[in-house]
Parts: structure tokens; C-alpha cells; sequence
């Protein structure tokens, strides 16, 4: 039966059981998808262009943060409210770009691996200039302490209590790249697409579940003490889920942009 022009373009509506009903309910919470989606392709791939342009924001924001760190704790007003004002501006920007209303939570995980992408790719690609994966090791640990550090100060947090969850911050996210940086910067040049690709989420996926146990952790006792630890904890399954979209994401991009600029 051929449906009339009045309706072309709608969703046609069937009735569903009870059951029927619950598991599509849970299934678009779960992936944020919808029988009618109001973003079309159009704005799936601004947001992802957006998304890459956050990261390549949060990574310059690496310059005012330092600055700011090293004007608080060598007592210099002026270049710690420079860098501040710089940094909050910066993050205010990164924040804006990767706004997507109407996303739901699986697509703007996508959007967070995507804006890793722009991040890391920029740092790697240092790193594999100097042959030196303990550079681009540094950089990914000051970008994220510095970036930490900016949000502790504007949550009220003193000096002290700032630089020790920047340092857990930037020390966790260092670690945890130390396998795949060391992979990726080794495997450039002499390694297929695919295996690269293999060996990388190999190790992404687990060092950045364990990232994401511990940075959150960190959130939680210097940024929301108030809260109960089992808030905490009822956070894990849909971080781990977050956490795994972002990571295969963001890791299919760098490798292939990595790969195609070393030809």
C-alpha cells in the first residue's frame, strides 16, 4: 500500500506492547537514537568539525594554564591573571564548540573522541618529529594538569589543593599513554593500517577505562566532596560506555591521520 504525500516523510506509528515499548525506551537511552531524529547529517558533521576544532583549542590552552600555574606559585599577580583570564577564555571557546543540542549520550561521545582527536594527533605528530615519545608523553600530561588546574581555581580550590589535582589529573593521563604513544611513534612508517589500528585500540581502550576510573575519582574528592562516594559509583557503567565510544573513536581518527600524514 502506497502511503499518501500528506504523510511521506513521517515515522509511521505502530502499537506495541508494554515490553515492546520499555525496550525501545531503554534502547534510545542507551544510544540517544530516536525513531524521528530532529539533527540531520548536515549537523552531525558540523558538530564533529567543531568537536576537532575544541581539541585543537584545549591543546593551545596548554600556554595561558602553565603560565598560570607558575604566577601562583612564584607569587606573580600579573602573569597568573593573564594566563587566567587567557585559559578561562580558551576553555569558554572549547566548551561552546562542542555544544550538540539535541545529541544524545552515544553521539556526543563520538563528538569527545573526535575532539581528542584534535588534541592528540598535533601532540603525536610532535612527538614523531623528535623521535621522542617522552615529549609527547609531557605534553598530553601538562595539557590535561593545566587544563585541571584552570577548573580547581574556578571552583574556589587553593593553590595547593589545585596543583595536587592537577597533578593527579596530567600524571593519570601520562601513564595511561605511555603504551600507545610508544606503540603508535614505533609502528609509524613500519607497521600496516590495519595492525596499527589493532595494536592501538589493543591498548587505548583498556588504559583509557582505567584513566577514566581514576581522573573521576580525583573529580570527586577535590571537586564534588559533598557528594556521596555512591554517586561516584553509580556514574561507572555509563562512564565505561562513554568512555569505550570516545576511545574507539578517537583512536580510529589519530591512527589514520598519523598514518596518512607519515607518507
Amino acid at each position: 500500500t502506497t502511503l499518501p504525500l500528506s504523510v511521506l516523510g513521517q515515522a509511521p506509528s505502530f502499537p506495541t506492547s508494554g515490553t515492546a515499548a520499555g525496550a525501545l525506551t531503554t534502547l534510545r537511552k542507551a544510544t540517544g537514537i530516536t525513531a524521528t531524529p530532529e539533527r540531520g547529517v548536515a549537523e552531525r558533521a558540523s558538530s564533529a568539525g567543531r568537536a576537532v576544532a575544541s581539541g585543537l583549542v584545549r591543546g593551545a590552552a596548554i600556554v595561558p594554564g602553565l603560565a598560570e600555574i607558575a604566577g601562583d606559585v612564584l607569587r606573580l599577580p600579573s602573569v597568573a591573571a593573564w594566563g587566567a583570564e587567557k585559559g578561562k577564555a580558551l576553555q569558554k571557546t572549547a566548551a561552546g564548540l562542542t555544544k550538540a543540542p539535541g545529541a544524545g549520550p552515544t553521539e556526543q561521545a563520538i563528538y569527545g573522541g573526535v575532539e581528542s582527536i584534535g588534541t592528540s594527533v598535533p601532540v603525536l605528530a610532535v612527538g614523531a618529529a623528535t623521535g621522542s615519545t617522552a615529549i609527547s608523553l609531557s605534553l598530553f600530561g601538562a595539557i590535561s594538569g593545566s587544563d585541571s588546574y584552570r577548573t580547581a581555581r574556578e571552583k574556589g580550590l587553593g593553590v595547593g589543593e589545585s596543583l595536587a589535582y592537577a597533578g593527579e589529573q596530567g600524571l593519570t593521563e601520562a601513564l595511561t599513554e605511555l603504551i600507545p604513544a610508544s606503540r603508535i611513534l614505533k609502528d609509524l612508517g613500519k607497521t600496516g593500517l590495519m595492525r596499527m589500528v589493532a595494536r592501538q585500540l589493543a591498548s587505548e581502550i583498556p588504559g583509557e577505562q582505567v584513566a577514566t576510573v581514576v581522573q573521576d575519582l580525583s573529580d570527586w574528592a577535590h571537586l564534588n566532596p559533598d557528594q556521596p562516594f555512591s554517586a561516584y559509583l553509580a556514574e561507572r557503567e555509563g562512564r565505561a560506555y562513554q568512555t569505550l565510544v570516545s576511545t574507539v573513536v578517537g583512536t580510529l581518527g589519530q591512527t589514520g591521520g598519523l598514518a596518512v600524514a607519515d607518507r
